[in-house]
């Protein structure tokens, strides 16, 4: 049973309408929206997907050429598509699947959401290659 995953329930219009709450200071502190969208550190002070343990026979999954800086902050994962800065969060289960995400330097955002297993991913794979030219 996925308990919460399973019983949360939105829709692409109220998905935006959270993230312009959230990114207009309606909803929390501005400069806490900065906090969660900048990386996370540990209490060492390493940013949190720095500091991912890996046993020594594992390799760390390596990031498609065009995705940099991978990290993740309070929330929201955080990346560089194509040097285009991006804090985004998805979620899913099995048939399910869901990616908002924001653009701070054009103050753009995008819900994805897919009623199919993995069917959002080749969006999503396409949506990056657009993204660059904002």
């Amino acid at each position: 049973m996925p308990f919460a995953a399973g019983a949360l329930r939105s829709n692409t219009a109220d998905l935006l309408l959270f993230l312009n709450a959230l990114n207009s200071g309606k909803l929390i502190k501005r400069s806490n929206v900065k906090v969660m969208q900048a990386s996370a550190l540990t209490s060492s002070g390493v940013p949190v997907y720095d500091a991912i343990y890996f046993p020594k026979d594992m390799t760390p999954p390596t990031p498609p050429p065009h995705i940099k800086k991978y990290g993740y902050g309070l929330g929201f994962s955080l990346m560089e598509i194509y040097n285009v800065p991006v804090a985004w969060h998805s979620g899913g289960i099995a048939s399910f699947n869901s990616i908002m995400m924001y653009l701070p330097k054009s103050k753009t955002k995008i819900v994805l959401l897919s009623n199919t297993e993995n069917g959002i991913m080749p969006v999503w794979e396409d949506l990056q290659k657009i993204i660059a030219t904002f």
